[in-house]
């Protein structure tokens, strides 16, 4: 399949299985930035944490990481305590091959030092939306990725919550 292929798939099935669509129609709402912090463990010049905000699934969030063994994450911070009614990444495995990721551990607390895991997702090989249906802090964990590649890529990360 071609480049042109692969995009033209990823933004059909972005747009048609998109999470906005579910959660307006059950009084969710997508946390906006100014709520919370977002920041992650490591990036590559140019393929930071904004990509993953862009609405596009053309462009992705890529760690840097000099440790392979560590996981790489996504933090955020909350200014309030917000419940948190889902989560929900858009992976792509036939462009991002070894960079897809593979076990994601969702973690939940107060603080950094009382993170604990809510939920973990095994994502197959696909194009697609990952969502965990669920604090003050959120932590999103990549604990390895498809064909044990070293870095990774998550194309959005959407966080919903109960409209106020």
């Amino acid at each position: 399949m071609s480049d042109c292929a692969r995009e033209t798939s990823a933004l059909r099935v972005y747009e048609e299985t998109h999470p906005d669509h579910h959660q307006k129609a059950t009084g969710g709402r997508e946390i906006a930035d100014h709520e919370a912090i977002w920041s992650v463990s490591t990036f590559r010049p140019d393929w930071g944490v904004e990509k993953m905000r862009d609405n596009n699934p053309l462009t992705y969030w890529q760690s840097d990481c000099p440790n392979p063994k560590a996981p790489h994450t996504v933090d955020l911070l909350f200014h309030q305590a917000t419940f948190i009614k889902q989560v929900s990444i858009f992976i792509d495995y036939t462009q991002d091959d070894s960079y897809t990721p593979k076990s994601i551990s969702i973690r939940g607390g107060t603080t950094y030092r009382d993170l604990h895991e809510v939920m973990a997702l095994e994502c197959p090989e696909t194009v697609g939306w990952q969502n965990a249906d669920l604090f003050f802090r959120l932590q999103i964990a990549v604990l390895n990725t498809h064909l044990n590649g070293r870095d990774t890529h998550i194309r959005q990360v959407k966080v919903y919550s109960v409209l106020p």
